[in-house]
């Protein structure tokens, strides 16, 4: 399959690109023209980007019009293969739009919410009387966004290390846009609004780590995996009433990955979104049977439980965007955790 002439194609466009676009991007594009390629097959058309016709456009618009994709969505798709059929200069979508048979979807208008005072005072009072882990976490990092204008991505995977707590300044090291036109190293100033939120939170970051029996050493980032270690009775029968147990690592036989682990491209794609919103991630998984599973997630995770008899293994790829979800039932976040058998 590898020698097919769309994937030698695909190949090449993506190599001829990767000196503009970053890995993210790169990662992405493949993901969805893998995908139109798979569809293609399986609608028994000609996928040659070389000799696409209007046949083929003609019936990846009516399959997405079928499956009910979302605009945005469309938009997105189209745009890859768009670039796909350019690098062969293949003019068809050209062609057929100038003859009023084909037209980009356009993607609808959300108005953006502006967060103000009063929401985040709200949301601190929500929040103030918590003490477990993760809220006092979304706590921390709900200030940090709000008081810095910083995207999700840019917390997520900053470092203690890149805090200096003796100016109050964060150094930036994964930007948007990282390894093509973005510039690391920009630095972000706490202000003493925020600062408050901060050492909060490095103060139950501290004790968490203590809890899970956790070389500080070996933990450099801001937010940390929980990890639930069951028995094996349990471990067999994959059933966790809770996740707060935790045992020593010394006693640890084993670890194995949750069955609820999404494909690595369906993660990679969701990781990368987080620049979406700092509020919630909103998405809907397009299953092999052409299902569309709506979903939302109050942040980033890897995991997700399928209705039955649906699995992780089954989705094809994924659709993300604010306001993808509404007036649906969606499954929600899962505990993002790894199966442990402890001696």
């Amino acid at each position: 399959m590898e020698r097919h002439p769309f994937i030698v194609t695909m190949r090449a466009y993506l190599d001829g690109i990767q000196s503009t676009v970053g890995q993210a991007t790169l990662r992405e594009r493949e993901s969805k023209l893998l995908y139109l390629f798979e569809v293609m097959l399986e609608l028994r058309l000609s996928p040659d980007p070389r000799t696409m016709d209007k046949e083929e456009i003609d019936a990846l618009v009516l399959w997405m019009r079928e499956r009910n994709l979302g605009l945005a969505y469309q938009a997105k798709l189209w745009q890859y293969v768009r670039g796909l059929l350019a690098f062969v200069g293949n003019n068809i979508l050209e062609v057929m739009k100038a003859r009023g048979q084909w037209r980009p979807p356009k993607r609808a208008y959300r108005p953006v919410t502006v967060k103000d005072d009063s929401w985040f005072s709200a949301t601190v009072a929500r929040l103030a009387n918590e003490t477990g882990w993760r809220p006092r976490m979304v706590l921390a990092a709900t200030a940090i966004y709000y008081h810095t204008g910083l995207r999700p991505k840019e917390l997520r995977l900053a470092a203690l290390k890149d805090l200096d707590l003796q100016r109050w300044i964060l150094t930036v090291l994964h930007p948007k846009g990282e390894g093509a036109w973005a510039v690391d190293g920009e630095q972000v100033r706490l202000f003493p609004e925020v600062r408050p939120f901060v050492l909060d939170y490095i103060g139950f970051r501290a004790a968490r780590v203590r809890q899970l029996d956790i070389d500080p050493a070996g933990v450099d980032g801001f937010q940390l995996p929980r990890i639930v270690f069951i028995d094996e009775e349990y471990g067999i029968n994959w059933w966790v009433t809770f996740w707060t147990n935790f045992v020593r690592a010394n006693k640890i036989r084993e670890i194995t990955e949750s069955p609820f682990a999404m494909p690595s491209r369906v993660r990679r794609t969701l990781a990368t979104v987080g620049e979406t919103s700092m509020g919630s991630l909103e998405f809907a998984v397009i299953l092999r049977t052409g299902e569309r599973v709506p979903c939302w997630y109050s942040g980033y995770s890897s995991f997700i439980q399928l209705p039955a008899p649906h699995r992780p293994a089954d989705i094809l790829d994924v659709e993300v965007g604010r306001g993808l979800v509404v007036r649906e039932e969606a499954v929600l976040v899962e505990p993002d955790f790894v199966w442990c058998v402890y001696r």
